[in-house]
Order: C-alpha cells, then sequence, then structure tokens
C-alpha cells in the first residue's frame, strides 16, 4: 500500500497543529524559557563579585546617610529649626534616595511580568503559526526538516481501518519520540 506525500503531509501539519501548537506546548516551553532565564540572571547576580561588592557598598553607604539623617533630625527636635540643619537633612535624604535609585537599579529584572507578556504573545501567536503552516508551505517543509530526524511508516490496523504508524524523533516534543497513525488509503 501507498500513501501520496501530499496527504501525508497533510496529515502530519494536522498532527503538529493538535498536538504541538497547543495551549500546553505553549505553556511549557514558556515555562522551560522562564527557568532557564531565571537560572542564568541569579548566575549572574551570584558570580559577579564586582556586583556584589558595589551592592554592598551602595547599602553601606546608604546606611551611613540614614545614621547621620536620624542624628540631624534628633538635633532638629532638640534644638528647633535650623537652615543649616534642614540643609543636612535634606542632603542626607537627597543622597538616601539616590542611593535607594542605584540599589534597585541592580537588582534582577523581575522576569514574572516579562514572561507573562511572552506567555500571552505566545497564545496569540499559536494561531498565526498555524495559519503560517498552511500558507508558506515550503519553508514550513524546510524547518521541520530541521528537526525530525526520520519518520519511519509501518502498515498497521487501528479501529479496524488500515494505518500507517507513524514513528521517528522529532525535536519539537519534549520526549522527542513521536508516535501517530494515518489512515492507508490515498
Amino acid at each position: 500500500m501507498m500513501i501520496r506525500q501530499d496527504r501525508l503531509e497533510e496529515q502530519l501539519l494536522g498532527y503538529l497543529e493538535r498536538h504541538i501548537l497547543t495551549k500546553e506546548m505553549a505553556e511549557y516551553t514558556l515555562e522551560l524559557f522562564r527557568q532557564e532565564l531565571e537560572k542564568r540572571l541569579q548566575r549572574m547576580a551570584e558570580d559577579s563579585d564586582a556586583h556584589q561588592a558595589e551592592l554592598a557598598k551602595f547599602r553601606a553607604e546608604r546606611d551611613q546617610h540614614r545614621a547621620k539623617a536620624q542624628n540631624v533630625a534628633q538635633a532638629i527636635a532638640a534644638s528647633g529649626h535650623s537652615p543649616t540643619l534642614l540643609a543636612t537633612l535634606a542632603e542626607a535624604e537627597s543622597k538616601m534616595a539616590e542611593l535607594d535609585a542605584r540599589i534597585e537599579a541592580q537588582r534582577p529584572p523581575d522576569i514574572k511580568a516579562s514572561t507573562e507578556a511572552i506567555r500571552e504573545y505566545a497564545f496569540k501567536s499559536v494561531l498565526d503559526l498555524r495559519s503560517l503552516l498552511r500558507t508558506v508551505t515550503q519553508k514550513t517543509k524546510v524547518k521541520l526538516a530541521q528537526h525530525v530526524k526520520e519518520l519511519v511508516l509501518t502498515p498497521g490496523k487501528r479501529d479496524g481501518e488500515e494505518v500507517y504508524e507513524v514513528s521517528g524523533e522529532w525535536e519539537l516534543l519534549p520526549e522527542k519520540k513521536c508516535v501517530m497513525s494515518v489512515p492507508r488509503h490515498g
């Protein structure tokens, strides 16, 4: 028995749409992406001695200005308003705000918010990918060939119907193995 190539391709694309271009696969892929991004950002933050030293310096300097501001505030409370003391307090508070901003800038980005935006984009794009698979077929075939190592068609029966069991290794799926059935007629 034979199956026409165009019909086999159509059935394989249908399989991809039903099993790969799904919300669950998009979530799976994005979760892997988020985990890997989180690991790399964490490693970057931990491995950077200069980064940690700079953060410690900013925090120590901020703490010094905080102590100075508290001392000046106590002096103002004890002796009343003085233009010199008020200017010194304003300067200390300004330095603390500047150092707080520098410390905040050193934090790794909040990737949860970023990955949520990516997730929304990916879900919207799944439909675009489905239409792209159908409209740009030659490019689709070339791209899929980069991820599908080999497909083996084995004749068989399923639910009383003659089918080809299509098996192979795909670098698109988490388990990398794929087995599907396609009708043998055609």
